[in-house]
């Protein structure tokens, strides 16, 4: 049996989009003006579904928990990108870089699972309208979107898992692209 060695790596090395000043402050702001306004957004129509009583219905419900996961997701690797694009020490931790996929790939999912919730929600809508409001009530509601929080949670589990426990064969550098 051969004996075979593994480097255990404590940090990556993130290259970064570009070496040119005046295009990473250029995408510094770019990015920026994309976070801040998607944030926006995302928050100002959850403070309107929750404020106007009119939109207290199922379609604004799943939608208001799409905004949520909109900004978590959009939050997950933004903020890490805008500060590497403007520093020159561009590290990251293993542990941070699997809480960042972790957190990436649950939140990922939660917008999958609640876009397929919101077409049952349509479905129900468009084909059984007369007992529309006795099978989306709040209770079903909350059942739809608890399952999908916690099903992306477990999904991400055994995907994060897996890529970290395997041992890294190369370099410890990766192109910034996402992370």
């Amino acid at each position: 049996m051969e004996a075979v060695s593994h480097t255990t790596i404590s940090q990556f090395i993130l290259l970064g989009l570009t070496q040119d000043h005046g295009l990473k402050l250029l995408l510094f702001v770019l990015f920026l003006i994309i976070f801040v306004c998607s944030n926006l957004s995302n928050l100002c129509l959850m403070l309107l579904i929750w404020v106007d009583h009119h939109l207290h219905n199922p379609m604004y419900f799943f939608l208001s928990h799409l905004s949520f996961v909109d900004l978590c997701y959009s939050s997950t690797i933004t903020p890490k990108m805008l500060v590497d694009v403007t520093s020159e020490s561009k590290f990251i931790s293993s542990l941070a870089c699997a809480t960042q996929m972790f957190s990436f790939a649950m939140f990922a999912t939660s917008e999958s699972l609640l876009i397929t919730a919101m077409a049952y929600d349509r479905y129900v809508a468009i084909c059984q309208p007369l007992v529309y409001h006795g099978i989306m009530n709040k209770s079903k509601c909350w059942a739809l979107v608890s399952a999908t929080y916690f099903s992306s949670f477990l999904s991400s589990v055994p995907h994060t898992i897996t890529v970290f426990k395997f041992p890294l064969c190369g370099s410890n550098e990766i192109d910034h692209f996402l992370l």
